[in-house]
């Protein structure tokens, strides 16, 4: 009995192991949409890209007053702001970008998503 229970148990973490290793290489290999087609999508009329440490950056400057830059959290984009844009945007000058790999803004170069390379990030585009 106790070894019907060892089998069982090793037939569960095979199958475990395998699905994970599946998982894996669907990952890799799953094709992304392209740049154009996301651009379509998700683009404002007033977005605009600018070449940032060799990275096209997505910012979108909207609105009439004293600017305001916004800058969203982790696994978000510039959308985010949308409602405040919106209900603000009479009243101030809103300039909002994507951040290295997130929303309509290209991967990092070096793939280094670190605090130390957004801060040099935000730096740089000054």
């Amino acid at each position: 009995m106790e070894q019907f229970h060892y089998r069982h148990m090793l037939k569960k973490i095979i199958l475990a192991v395998l699905v994970l290793l599946g998982l894996a290489v669907f990952s890799v290999y799953y094709s992304d949409l392209s740049r154009e087609t996301l651009w379509e999508r998700y683009a404002y009329p007033d977005s605009k890209t600018v070449e940032i440490d060799g990275m096209p950056v997505h910012y979108r400057v909207t609105g009439d007053g004293p600017s305001v830059v916004l800058i969203h959290g982790t696994g978000s984009s510039l959308h985010t702001w949308e409602g405040w844009i919106n209900d603000w945007q009479d009243l101030f000058q809103f300039i909002a970008v994507d951040l290295p790999a997130f929303g309509l803004t290209g991967p990092h170069p070096e793939r280094d998503y670190s605090i130390a390379a957004y801060v040099d990030f935000m730096d740089s585009g000054r």
